[in-house]
């Protein structure tokens, strides 16, 4: 029997169904689905389910200005994640189509003088909490690079 019950601030959360993968006979929970079974659970879904989003949640560091490190909570999240569960983005922009796209494949081995494509940039959501503590709630930090950091 659960302890609590805790209503999250979802638009809708009555309607939200949360889908993990396990592999009970390798003692393994909530392992991530691969973007191909993502894919394909979406379509075959399609008519069921108003929409589907994945998230992945991971623990990070990153490095603040000053060189410090921080570790935080990050999750990758499809495009349509924050639509989905009707999340109102406080400052910025939510996701768009075109920030899913994957990063270009490097040239083939071997291809005489061939330069590396130019990488897309990987954009980044902070929770509003985040964006108080680190930044102070400065607008001016909307469309800036976060420094790098590395999973733990």
């Amino acid at each position: 029997m659960p302890c609590c019950c805790v209503r999250l601030p979802y638009q809708n959360p009555d309607q939200l169904v949360i889908i993990p993968t396990d592999m009970r006979n390798r003692g393994v929970k909530d392992f991530p689905f691969s973007n191909a079974n993502f894919i394909d659970l979406r379509e075959a879904t399609k008519d069921e389910f108003q929409g589907l989003a994945g998230v992945y949640t991971f623990s990070f560091t990153l490095t603040d200005d000053d060189g410090m490190p921080e570790q935080v909570h990050m999750g990758f999240v499809t495009t349509n994640y924050f639509q989905l569960v009707g999340a109102r983005i406080a400052f910025g922009r939510d996701f768009s189509d075109e920030d899913g796209q994957p990063q270009p494949p490097p040239p083939a081995p071997g291809t005489p003088s061939a330069t590396p494509p130019q990488r897309l940039p990987i954009m980044a959501i902070v929770s509003y909490e985040y964006f108080q503590r680190r930044f102070g709630s400065n607008p001016a930090v909307l469309g800036q690079s976060l420094n790098r950091g590395s999973p733990l």
